[in-house]
């Protein structure tokens, strides 16, 4: 049909109750053949009379009389079949065919398809043929295609089942509630990364708007895991500064918060997709009838308490304060991994003045040491903290001895993550050593090249390499004179800065001159006048003059 609206032009009722019992029970006996083309005769009268109660009862038995009794094998499933052919009759009603693949897709959970992928993925392909390029079963086809994507995953072909779901583009589904749709594009994410595939990752996240996780209830459990996805990403990519942004996230959701807090936290929406409001109507009746049970309220009857509002299913988390503790640890190491800059030092301040973090000694100890402007020697660092900073998923390599920390990771993508272990430690080692010249950069104008050396614990090549990184970064500035093996960290001026700067010095100079002139001044006439008021005051003595 064309979507129009059609007026039933016939009743097909009594017809339909008298003969699915007539055809179940032919079809029992052997006859399958003449039962469905029994239905299927009536099935076309109720399509052209816009019978649509009529028309769902015999396509839904003609599904099950078909399973039930029909061939299930692979290369003659009479299921597939018949779901085809009655979905391609002309001028199908829409709501009978949605029906009929609602009906049909819980066949995949029978045990005689759900045993065999084979047959299963048969009866999938055959509902995705049915369903392409239909909008009003579009949300059907989506679970479709996870299903399918699944068993190719099972089967070991990652790229294929990354490909399948990649088909469809979900954030336009706007029938599929907004839990489901979200869980079916962190699972394109999940896909593209095993498949190494990085780039799509990073496209497919920028579907999902992150302020729906604060608008909807019940969506903390699939922030967490987007989060925690888009750091697989990052730790994959070497973006420290985003892996230090996404745990922040996971550590806001989860961390404890007081009462102010929870007080001014504002109403979540529900989170499944169509709202369940009621009309103008109702709404308007249901007012009035609340307003008359106020009323015939006695005056001596108490109200009864407020039912407590129940927390979401989908905002539960399992060992939370665990959780948000790990997170904690994640954003200082990931901090510390990150290149330092305004944007990077605001960050590390701000975390390192959480209350939450002096619960953490470990986490507390290596911030203290990136903010404090004190030189810190690396092999003295990995003496102390380096044990314990290996047995965190951000550093670990894999080492004898170290076991790695309990985390939201699996034991996959540990093993995947301990690759980039090594790596990750050295970045470590740079950023101290990036810190140590920052630090003498500010308490040194001048410093020899030997000096630098020693104080860094890098050879004489190194030490340079470093320096010169950082001077194109902007980061600090120094000039490095090889001959006499000196390096200047205080910046030259222009001449015409610096006789802008003498100008206005010389200025204020005058100025203070001027005003101190004036001062003194104005010091010596109030001294005068108080003087002479003094002398008119004294008492005129015996054969004495008054002083003029």
């Amino acid at each position: 049909m064309d979507g129009k609206i059609v007026k039933m032009e016939k009743d097909y009722s009594p017809q339909v109750d008298s003969l699915i019992p007539s055809s179940k029970a032919l079809a029992k006996s052997g006859h399958l053949e003449q039962a469905l083309e029994s239905l299927l005769s009536l099935e076309k009268q109720t399509r052209v009379g816009a019978d649509l109660d009529s028309n769902t009862k015999i396509l839904l038995h003609v599904i099950y009389l078909t399973f039930t009794f029909g061939d299930q094998s692979v290369e003659h499933a009479t299921l597939c079949e018949y779901v085809t052919l009655l979905s391609k009759r002309h001028g199908a009603l829409k709501q009978a065919v949605t029906k009929m693949v609602q009906e049909a897709m819980k066949y995949l959970d029978e045990p005689l398809v759900k045993s065999d992928p084979a047959r299963q993925t048969k009866l999938i392909e055959t509902l995705r043929a049915v369903t392409d390029g239909k909008i009003y079963v579009e949300v059907e086809r989506a679970r479709l295609t996870k299903r399918l994507a699944v068993i190719q995953e099972n089967a070991g072909q990652i790229a294929t089942a990354c490909d399948t779901m990649q088909e469809l583009q979900v954030e336009t589904f706007g029938s599929m509630p907004i839990p489901e749709k979200t869980t079916f594009i962190l699972d394109q994410m999940r896909l593209t990364l095993l498949k190494k595939d990085y780039t799509r990752t990073l496209l497919t996240s920028k579907k999902i708007n992150t302020k729906i996780f604060e608008r909807h209830a019940g969506m903390k459990q699939l922030k967490v895991r987007h989060y925690l996805t888009m750091i697989d990403w990052g730790m994959r990519e070497a973006q420290y500064g985003d892996v230090a942004k996404y745990w922040f996230e996971i550590y806001e959701a989860l961390r404890p918060r007081d009462e102010e807090e929870l007080q001014a936290k504002p109403k979540q929406k529900s989170g499944l997709g169509k709202d369940k409001a009621k009309s103008s109507k109702e709404a308007t009746s249901s007012d009035k009838s609340k307003a008359t049970a106020t009323k015939d309220k006695k005056e001596g009857e108490k109200d009864e308490p407020e039912a407590m509002e129940e927390e979401d299913p989908g905002d539960v988390i399992e060992n939370v304060e665990d959780k948000w503790r790990f997170a904690l640890v994640m954003i200082v190491a990931f901090i510390c991994l990150t290149p330092f800059g305004n944007e990077t030092s605001d960050f590390l301040q701000r975390i390192y003045r959480d209350s939450n973090l002096a619960k953490l000694p470990l986490a507390k100890e290596l911030a203290k040491l990136f903010v404090t402007q004190e030189l810190m020697r690396f092999p003295k660092l990995e003496e102390i903290y380096g044990h314990r900073l290996k047995a965190l998923i951000a550093f670990y390599d894999g080492t004898p001895g170290i076991t790695c920390e309990p985390s939201p990771f699996t034991e996959a993508e540990i093993q995947v993550q301990a690759e980039d272990g090594k790596v990750r430690w050295k970045e470590l080692h740079k950023r101290v050593i990036e810190h140590n010249i920052r630090v003498v950069s500010k308490y040194y104008t001048r410093i020899t090249h030997g000096r630098l050396t020693s104080l860094l614990d890098l050879p004489p090549n190194e030490t340079e390499t470093y320096l010169s990184s950082l001077v194109v970064s902007g980061t600090i500035y120094a000039r490095i004179d090889r001959p006499s093996g000196i390096i200047n960290f205080m910046k030259r001026e222009e001449p015409e800065t610096e006789l802008n700067d003498w100008n206005n010095n010389l200025k204020s100079l005058l100025k203070l001159v001027e005003k101190t002139t004036h001062l003194i001044t104005k010091e010596e006439m109030v001294q005068r006048i108080q003087k002479k008021a003094g002398d008119a005051t004294q008492p005129v003595q015996s054969g004495g003059t008054v002083a003029a």
